[in-house]
């Protein structure tokens, strides 16, 4: 669960800094309580990176 109103570029990059870590054939779920511009264009410049590492929002 990511629980922020105003999320961090910095905090997301790190997320899939971590997972890159991890398998990448375990699936990660991430879960926003806020939804918001910033968080939206990360998701989208970021798609297929979030999808090589098994990432879901």
């Amino acid at each position: 669960v990511l629980n922020a109103v105003e999320i961090n570029r910095l905090t997301l990059e790190s997320l899939i800094d971590g997972k890159q870590q991890w398998d990448e054939q375990i699936p990660v779920t991430l879960v926003p309580t806020y939804d918001g511009d910033q968080l939206r264009q990360f998701f989208v410049m970021n798609k297929n990176r979030l999808a090589e590492l098994n990432i879901n929002i």
